[in-house]
């Protein structure tokens, strides 16, 4: 199991950076290592965590020009994580589970007074007796219905993307630290009724538009992972060496950024240009060809255009929904 880096323009990503996760019990057996042909600077064990942020450190130590870190909650219900991308300087946009808790105010920790006789309280308690701690689900729902507002997140193939947000201050804190961590939480109500949430270390002056925006610019990256195993063969490999799954993902990786770069250069004149549309036109026009040129745009075409009846049907639905004229 590996850990992908991808860096995102607008409505296309790439993958730039790879590792491959190597479980504590393999770094442990040196029969496994040498059997998979491991290098011995390899063969030790680093969780995900610190795989990701060795890619950003990597990214930046190698001019990589990049602003924002988006990530899952696996990532982003670690203080540690969003905390050492804070300290590099980055925003970050994570998303948050719903069981993590938040308090809706600064909670103002102080410590807490020795009862009776032994030691002294270890823990801190909150100094603000007006602030309340929450689950983020249930935060996000309640503020959600009360303050949320429709918002155009962005313009799609479907049409624009509009969905009701909400956007406001919360505060980090597990009762053990000295200090409290302000962060924004931006909500979100998918079209099946389920909130998403996520927490960021933006500005309180960013629009909710803006962070709207930049929440659902995980779907790219999500889609970028879709095309390389459905039309790349990310997935498809049956190799047993170190080397050998590092080859199959470069080579995937330059393949997704050949079709970033297409896609990129014909923006103006083929939009809505895919994945799929650039692999099928190199199925014909390389030497293996495998159909008719007029049969491969045709099928092309067709795409297109139902992607764009899709568009007009789901900006209706979306017209309806909200109930915008």
């Amino acid at each position: 199991m590996g850990v992908f880096a991808c860096l995102g323009l607008g409505d296309k990503a790439a993958v730039v950076d790879f590792r491959l996760f190597l479980p504590e019990s393999w770094a442990q057996d040196p029969g496994k290592c040498e059997k998979a042909k491991i290098p011995e600077e390899q063969r030790q064990h680093q969780t995900k965590l610190e795989l990701a942020l060795e890619m950003v450190k990597g990214a930046q130590a190698g001019g990589l020009q990049f602003t924002w870190v988006l990530a899952d909650s696996a990532y982003g219900c670690s203080n540690e994580f969003c905390g050492t991308i804070e300290r590099l300087g980055l925003l970050f946009m994570c998303d948050a589970a719903a069981t993590n808790r938040v308090w809706d105010a600064d909670p103002q920790p102080e410590a807490g007074q020795p009862t009776g006789r032994g030691r002294p309280l270890s823990r801190f308690v909150a100094g603000n007796g007006r602030t309340r701690k929450w689950k983020i689900a249930d935060l996000a729902k309640v503020r959600l219905d009360k303050e949320g507002r429709a918002v155009v997140i962005r313009k799609t193939t479907q049409g624009e993307l509009r969905a009701r947000v909400w956007v406001g201050e919360a505060w980090v804190w597990d009762e053990k630290e000295e200090t409290s961590i302000r962060r924004t939480l931006v909500a979100r109500e998918m079209e099946d009724g389920e909130i998403k949430t996520s927490w960021t270390n933006a500005p309180a002056t960013m629009s909710w538009e803006s962070l709207a925006y930049m929440q659902a610019q995980r779907h790219w990256v999500e889609r970028t992972f879709q095309d390389g195993k459905s039309q790349l063969g990310m997935a498809q490999y049956e190799v047993r060496k170190w080397r050998g799954w590092h080859h199959h993902m470069a080579l995937v990786s330059l393949a997704m950024l050949f079709i970033l770069k297409e896609r990129v250069a014909y923006s103006e004149s083929a939009p809505l240009l895919s994945a799929r549309d650039v692999v099928e036109l190199l199925e014909y026009y390389l030497p293996r060809r495998g159909g008719k040129e007029e049969e491969v745009v045709a099928d092309l075409i067709t795409r297109h255009e139902q992607r764009i009846a899709a568009s007009k049907s789901h900006a209706k639905r979306q017209r309806k929904k909200l109930k915008i004229t």
